[in-house]
């Protein structure tokens, strides 16, 4: 589901933004806000910078001001793959079909599980008192929200769901029926499902006033597109698939 792939990018400071003690710094921070969150076409959609391995000396062009440097940086990718199973969280639910997003947390089932580890093995360790660590606690305010979507654009059609799940008006839920009664597709819910098609919709961009000069330096750099999205259609027809609640584990 992750990968990390490697991009040969042209990265230019302006003059005001240039920190010679702090240029390699500068670099990530430019990176990180140029690809996180954005989807590299064909590739999929950037989760974070990995590693800066190659940032050449920098080149003021005359007449710009501006410093160039060419670099070479691992990012880590969503990158599904199809028939990949994968686990996300119902955010919605229509006649139509089911909305997923992935996050960062783990489902609720795994958690518990390290979280019975972990208590068990501090059932066996004398206490300590641990002294406030402030300068930890902001690197933890710096860390991504684990509840937060990393992706939304996940849905699940009805003609990829058994012929047993129906949709429920009153409730506003999908079911699925068996001898028993009815198990419920609900909102929050942790949701196995097959990844059945991964699509990069093209979108062409508009500028109002596009550029009439284009610096030949800048030809190679790569441009992620905010706009372009990664459609991933999913699929509940395979044994395992639905709510995890469902299965024995």
């Amino acid at each position: 589901m992750f990968i990390t792939t490697l991009l040969k990018d042209v990265v230019y400071m302006d003059p005001g933004n240039m920190d010679m003690e702090h240029y390699e710094n500068s670099i990530e921070d430019y990176l990180r806000e140029k690809y996180v969150g954005k989807v590299l076409k064909n590739v999929g959609l950037c989760i974070a910078i990995w590693n800066v391995s190659k940032i050449t000396r920098p080149l003021i062009l005359p007449n710009d001001g501006r410093s160039y440097s060419t670099v070479h940086v691992e990012v880590v990718v969503l990158h599904p793959q199809v028939n990949e199973i994968m686990v996300g969280t119902i955010d919605r639910v229509t006649p139509s079909g089911i909305y997923v997003s992935l996050t960062g947390k783990e489902p609720h089932r795994l958690a518990e599980r390290r979280k019975f580890l972990s208590d068990s093995m501090n059932d066996n360790e004398d206490e300590v008192d641990i002294q406030k660590d402030d300068s930890k606690e902001e690197e933890d305010k710096k860390k991504p929200d684990p509840c937060k979507p990393i992706f939304s654009d996940i849905f699940i059609p009805r003609h990829l769901m058994p012929s047993d799940f129906t949709w429920q008006p009153q409730q506003g839920l999908w079911a699925w029926e068996i001898d028993q009664g009815k198990l419920w597709l609900e909102v929050g819910e942790p949701i196995r499902f097959r990844v059945q098609s991964v699509t990069f919709p093209s979108t062409q961009e508009q500028h109002d006033d596009p550029p009439k000069f284009v610096n030949p330096y800048l030809q190679n750099s790569v441009k992620p597109d905010e706009k372009l999205p990664m459609l991933i259609q999913g699929s509940l027809l395979d044994e395992g698939s639905g709510s995890l609640s469902w299965w024995v584990e």
